[in-house]
């Protein structure tokens, strides 16, 4: 049983959908001897809480008639369906987690993403799947928020009546009712 002073375990992956410029994201080691490259220096205090998983290879995604989208099983490993009929890639390791210790805190899976999905075909596939890494089921993707302030409210409030919430026009009003016993 955990403690109340004790963080829940939790799980990061980031992923860059265009790769990474190798000789500055490395790690070499483990604990408090990992070595890490300059991509990866801000994350030095936490490396010994860090696993890196490095050499991975899915030759089901290899051989995939669609050279992009056919390989989009970047965390379930599972066969892309080529089938333009149907939406089938697996259920994705962090969703798995998030099911088994997700319930150890007040936000069990946060996907998180910098552009919404994108509603077109390539390869005569949806774009869902390059749109998606995370899936909670093999045929429903994680929702994934794109909006920074969204996420800031989902973690620490609702964020109800922030300044940061309002129109420009909003202050300007408000500014000018001030005037009116001043000006005729």
């Amino acid at each position: 049983a955990m403690t109340s002073n004790t963080p829940p375990l939790r799980l990061g992956i980031v992923y860059f959908s265009n790769g990474v410029e190798p000789i500055h994201w490395w790690a070499k080691g483990s604990g408090g001897a990992m070595e890490l490259g300059p991509g990866l220096l801000p994350m030095m205090p936490h490396r010994e809480d860090m696993v890196f998983i490095q050499g991975l290879y899915n030759q089901t995604a290899a051989v995939s008639t669609s050279p992009h989208l056919g390989r989009m099983n970047v965390l379930s490993g599972a066969t892309v369906s080529l089938d333009p009929s149907e939406i089938r890639v697996g259920t994705s390791m962090d969703q798995i987690l998030a099911a088994q210790i997700g319930n150890r805190t007040a936000v069990p899976s946060l996907v998180l993403g910098i552009e919404p999905n994108e509603l077109r075909l390539e390869d005569g596939l949806s774009m869902i799947y390059g749109s998606s890494l995370s899936w909670v089921s093999p045929t429903k993707p994680a929702t994934k928020e794109i909006y920074p302030s969204r996420t800031f409210d989902r973690l620490v409030g609702d964020g109800t009546g922030r300044v940061l919430d309002r129109s420009i026009l909003d202050a300007v009003r408000q500014e000018s009712q001030s005037l009116k016993p001043k000006i005729s």
